[in-house]
């Protein structure tokens, strides 16, 4: 009796193994929804419930763990192609997009990276307007400051440019924040993008130089 109850364990666990990543979201979502205390998930919640309540389901259910740098499997959401190269918003993974690529955060919180680094940040900007994502007092404006020495110079408002450090996971500031940040409302968006794609890192300084 002994050796049937071990074959048959053996026999449910192998069956586990082999659920379907579309099944094991259904089973997930049909577990969350059977639940007595209830769970708030949007942009502007802590993502660490959701991540220890995925945990714990795994191991109810036996699931394999995840694999090492799973997010690259994901398939980012394509907004569509500015000068031919494509753009996506809040993408999982840049581990195929080029080195040094560009990117543009809004207040929300959302990032939108470019695939390639040809595409510059005034072009960037102009697509994202064009799409209705960026408004009209959002993107590179000129500022103007009166004073002993009247003088002008041009920032981003209401967004962030930043720009990936080689192959990495990191974003810089843009190089062309070479005179003023708009620190007004900067620390909220860095917060905001910081919060809704935590699979990066953010600098809060100029990206080093480089040359390609």
């Amino acid at each position: 009796m002994k050796i049937v109850r071990e074959h048959i364990e053996f026999e449910r666990r192998m069956v586990r193994e082999e659920i379907s990543a579309s099944e094991a979201l259904y089973g997930f979502g049909g577990w969350l929804t059977t639940r007595d205390e209830p769970i708030t998930m949007s942009a502007h919640d802590n993502a660490a419930i959701v991540a220890e309540l995925i945990d714990e389901y795994i191991q109810k259910q036996e699931l394999k763990e995840p694999k090492d740098h799973w997010e690259d499997q994901l398939k980012e959401e394509l907004i569509g192609r500015a000068n031919d190269y494509e753009v996506y918003k809040n993408p999982p993974s840049i581990s195929k997009f080029s080195d040094w690529t560009r990117a543009i955060s809004t207040k929300s919180g959302d990032l939108y990276v470019a695939e390639h680094y040809d595409l510059i940040h005034t072009t960037f900007v102009k697509y994202l307007k064009s799409k209705g994502i960026l408004k009209s007092d959002e993107g590179w404006k000129e500022i103007k400051e009166e004073g002993k020495y009247n003088f002008s110079y041009y920032t981003y408002i209401n967004m962030m440019a930043w720009q990936r450090y080689k192959n990495t996971k990191t974003f810089y500031l843009s190089e062309s924040y070479i005179y003023k940040f708009d620190i007004k409302n900067m620390k909220e968006m860095l917060n905001n993008v910081k919060k809704k794609n935590p699979q990066f890192k953010y600098r809060f300084q100029n990206i080093p130089g480089h040359s390609f």
